[in-house]
């Protein structure tokens, strides 16, 4: 019997499972979690996924970085997106004469997040569930360097 990726995403062997799952549920940020899933298997498409699905991407990503790893890439990406803020409050809310270093954000934004822009949006919208972020007040005030929203 063939078993559908969605439904279990497989950890790397030796990985203390149950350990990962505390970190994802209860240590990591949110944008610890959105690294470790833009990593995993999830699809990107919109296909509905259950909460243990969601963390069982997210374990897959975290065993397959380790947390070092995700905790690097989340500060390295939060620099981006402080960065990314700098310019927009300089400029009046636009790019304006930034333009260039923006896109400069936006390369460094693609090699921090190890993907594309479609899987680094539906990483961080799962990782907002994942952590409860999602529910916060302010959640939707926070953005990615010319793309996705983002907690953390």
């Amino acid at each position: 019997m063939q078993v559908d990726p969605i439904s279990a995403p497989q950890v790397p062997g030796g990985e203390d499972v149950e350990h990962l799952r505390v970190l994802v549920t209860s240590v990591l940020g949110a944008q610890e979690v959105a690294v470790a899933l833009a990593v995993s298997d999830m699809p990107t498409r919109r296909v509905a996924l259950t909460r243990d699905q969601e963390i069982g991407y997210a374990i897959q990503g975290v065993a397959r970085l380790g947390v070092d790893e995700v905790r690097a890439r989340a500060v390295a990406a939060r620099n981006v997106n402080l960065r990314y803020s700098e310019l927009l409050d300089m400029n009046g809310g636009t790019v304006g004469s930034a333009a260039p270093e923006v896109r400069a954000l936006s390369a460094r934004e693609r090699q921090v997040w190890g993907c594309g822009e479609r899987r680094q949006s539906r990483a961080v919208s799962v990782a907002w569930k994942v952590t409860g972020v999602a529910s916060h007040p302010e959640a939707g005030s926070v953005r990615l360097a010319g793309s996705a929203a983002t907690g953390g």
